[in-house]
Parts: C-alpha cells; structure tokens; sequence
C-alpha cells in the first residue's frame, strides 16, 4: 500500500533561534524598553495538566502533530510564530518589574495571545515577574528581555516541579547545565541567577555570571546516534482515524526531523546509524556504500560532509529520510505492495538504488564510542551525544563501562532515549545517561518525538555558569542546586581526568 506520511509539509523557515526576540519597535524606542515573551510547554497553556503525548495534548490545534498529515511541533499556533518549538504562549499573564527588594515598580502589563509583552521599567527595575492562575511565576532578570538576552521567559503548571536534566563542565571551565521540568522535560527558560547554587565537594562556592547558549548564540556540535536493528520494523502507532500502523522506523524518522525544525542555526549535527555495524554517515562511507541516481537515473555525485558534521539543512533531511527503510528516497523498495513515505520537502530530488544498508542485529555500545569519536573532533565547546535505541546490546566489542568513562572523560553527556524497553536494556540506556551527566527519556511509540522536541530544547537553552575562583580538579564532585518558587532541584556531578 502506498501511503504518504511524516515529513510532507516543508517548514517556512525553520525555527532557528538567533540569540533574542525580535519584535516590531521601532529605533526611537528608549533604551531601557523590555520586550519578550513567556511561554508554556505545549498543550498547557489552558491549565490542563495532563502528562500525555504531545500528540494527544494539541488535539484541535492547527499544527498538531500528525504523522499522516506530515505535520509539525514548530509552533503551537501559525499566529504566533516567534514562539520556539514545543511551546506555546502563556497569553494573559500578569507582567510586573521588581526592585532590588522585590518591590513592584513602574506600570504593569499583560502578555497578548502570543505571550508577548513590552514596557518600559523605570531604571530601578532588576526583575520581571509573570504570573498566571495554575502555573508557576515567571521570574526572570530583566536584562534577559533587553538587547543579548534570549527574550523568552518560561514556566510550567502549578503540579509540576523543576530537575536538573544534565550537566557538564566545558573546556573553557564553565559548567553547561539544563533545567526542565519533571513531565515532558523540556527546558525552563529565562532562569535567574539568583535561584543557583553551587557547592564543590558539599562546600558552596560563589558562581559568577549565568548566561544560556540562546542568549550568547553559543553554537552546539551534537552526535545522533540511531538504532537501525532488525526490531524497528515492529509496528509501535496506529492512527485512530484512519486505522494506518507505523513502525519505529517511522516514528523516529519522524522525530529526527521534529529535531531539526528547531536545530539552532549555528549548531553542527552528525548522524551515526546503527544495526550490527556501525555507520559513521559521511562522504567516504556514502561513495562506498551508495549508488545515487537522479530522476533520469543518472549519476549523482552527492557531498554530504567529510568529516561527518554539517549545519546544512538539505543532507541532514536527506539522512533522517535514508534511516527510514519506508521512504521513497529508496529506489529498489518501490513496488505496488511496499509502504511509501514521502521525504522531506528539504530532500534532494535523488534515489539510491541499493538495498536498504541496515536492519540486523544491535551494537549500541559501539555505535555510543563511535558517535563520541566524531564528537573528539567537533570545535564547539558545547558537544553533546543523543542516542536511541529499543533493545538491548548484542554485538559490541565495547562494553557499556568503557563508553560511559570514556564520555566523562570527554566530558560529553549522553542524552538516550529509550523506545518502548524495559528490564536490562532500560537500564543500560539509563546508566548511559545518568552515569555521564547526561539524561534518560522513556517513551512509548508517538511519545519519541516528545523526547527529541524536549532534548532540543535543552541544547537550545542551555545555561552556562561561570564558578570564578574556583580550579576544578579530576574527582572532585560538584553540585548545582536551584531553589526555584520553592522547589529545590539538586544534582551531583563528578569531575572528569580532563574537563
């Protein structure tokens, strides 16, 4: 049967978040002027609370995630398409300044149908404060809606509490860390540095200046590493209006592209497919491996990267495609009885005429060192490894130890997502995370765009502190702490041989 799914509609200019928000004043307005926007994960902002998929949470919305009408989480609403992916604006927010006492100062405002709001405070004014019935306030410093500030301020319902999703100290000394919340993980925007903590080996510690990648426009280089074994065939959706199943492979297709709709624009991908061998995807390993043929079948000599990485958007939509076995881009799959996926809008206009390259067995743990060889060589100071997987590990040479110390001896946290498993092979994939100051994402089916929506988020908005005075030494343990409306997040981390 043919059926056309997942990536049909093209994003008119994928989210790439620039560093602040942008918004229609003019150049007279006064320097002090704040402008910005508070947001909400997506399907809350009408106080429901409900820890559903995504899927279930923007029933009724115009951009609802629907992999058989090829749609996107870019934005809850196309009104308000400022808004990043996998939130949506929180509108009728009360917004006050703060003093330096926490006094309210100058005139208070309202945020609009797009969580925005300007004012201008008078110069007293240190903090902003949104508040709204059923969630938490917002409390954000104010220069983080002035001119380098990322513009975005944060918060979640009411019921819902603050973690610590990962943590890393960077070449340059600072700690990289994300705070998100405890239902869909996805990041806390706009934190102020007054809710930080840090404590080396239970002695605290005065932090210096708290910033986030979104503000500095700090770019990422970011390994996905994905499962291609033999068990992503297994059927994992099906769609209650229409009756069509959708395998893993689908799915995670699905949420690779969900990933990149709102891939900073400066940040660097690369993508390692895994069944029982493990496949760095560059230029050397496509020429070896592919044969490329254009409509006319012709010969198409394609160049996707050498060394592995690339921040262009046409081959990494092409890769996220060919992990698919479904897509079309396959030319040999293509008969009346085979399941046809449509590639993204973004893909070239090419076939490879080979078989599909995967499908076997499962060697996570060497797919996990591979993905961390690439990530040695990446110039970015932030490097982070997103894996996935649905299964155990029955093929490496490497075992899950050596990968986790090899991470932390990189400094490299793991983000993995594990796909419908349980028992060992959720263990494996957890220790994967936690063990390198990483994160873990258990998802069933649909809900593996939840996770990748929810680790974007937290390379989009990592924060980045600065521990002045303090020389970190191999052993030693850190802890960050947020006490944030009363909720207190505490994590430990453990200093790598070399940071």
């Amino acid at each position: 049967m043919n059926r056309h799914i997942l990536t049909t509609v093209a994003i008119a200019g994928s989210f790439a978040l620039s560093g602040c928000f942008s918004s229609d004043s003019d150049d007279s307005a006064s320097p002090d002027q704040v402008e910005g926007q508070i947001v909400v994960p997506v399907g809350t902002a009408d106080g429901d609370d409900d820890n559903g998929a995504i899927l279930n949470q923007m029933a009724g919305h115009p951009a609802a995630l629907r992999p058989t009408a090829g749609g996107t989480i870019l934005n809850a609403s196309a009104n308000c398409p400022d808004v990043p992916g996998g939130y949506e604006a929180l509108a009728d927010a009360t917004v006050e300044f703060l003093d330096s006492s926490d006094v309210v100062v100058g005139d208070t405002v309202t945020t609009d149908e797009c969580g925005q709001f300007n004012a201008d405070p008078p110069s007293e004014a240190v903090m902003v404060r949104a508040t709204r019935d059923g969630f938490h306030p917002v409390e954000a410093e104010v220069a983080n809606f002035r001119a380098g500030g990322s513009g975005i301020g944060s918060t979640i319902p009411s019921n819902w509490n603050y973690r610590i999703g990962s943590m890393q100290v960077q070449s340059d000394g600072r700690v990289a860390f994300t705070v998100v919340d405890d239902q869909r993980g996805m990041a806390v925007i706009g934190l102020p540095a007054r809710t930080v903590e840090a404590l080396v080996n239970q002695t605290q510690v005065s932090i210096g200046d708290l910033t986030s990648s979104a503000a500095t426009q700090e770019a990422a280089s970011v390994g996905v590493v994905l499962d291609a074994s033999g068990s992503m065939y297994q059927w994992a959706y099906t769609d209650e209006d229409t009756g069509e199943s959708f395998d893993r492979f689908q799915l995670t297709t699905l949420a690779t592209h969900e990933f990149l709709n709102i891939r900073g624009g400066g940040d660097e991908v690369s993508f390692t497919i895994f069944d029982g061998r493990v496949d760095l995807i560059n230029d050397d390993w496509i020429e070896a491996n592919w044969t490329l043929e254009d409509a006319q079948q012709d010969p198409v000599d394609y160049s996707f990267s050498s060394s592995g990485f690339t921040q262009d958007e046409e081959p990494l939509r092409m890769i996220s495609d060919a992990f698919n076995p479904h897509s079309t881009i396959w030319g040999a799959n293509q008969d009346a009885d085979t399941i046809a996926d449509d590639p993204h809008a973004e893909t070239p206009d090419f076939q490879i005429t080979n078989s599909y390259s995967w499908g076997g067995m499962t060697a996570l743990y060497d797919a996990v060192d591979a993905g961390l060889d690439v990530l040695e060589t990446a110039a970015n100071d932030r490097k982070i490894l997103v894996t996935m997987g649905d299964g155990g590990d029955n093929s490496s040479t490497k075992n899950k130890q050596e990968v986790i110390d090899r991470a932390n001896s990189m400094g490299i946290p793991v983000l993995a997502v594990g796909l419908a498993v349980s028992g060992t092979a959720e263990q494996n994939l957890k220790d994967l995370g936690y063990d390198t100051g990483g994160d873990y994402f258990s998802v069933d089916s649909i809900d593996i765009s939840d996770a990748f929506i929810s680790i974007q988020s937290g390379i989009q908005f990592q924060y980045l502190l600065e521990l002045p005075g303090v020389d970190l030494e191999a052993g030693d343990v850190l802890t960050l702490r947020i006490d944030y409306n009363n909720i207190v997040a505490e994590r430990d981390y453990t200093v790598p041989s070399n940071p």
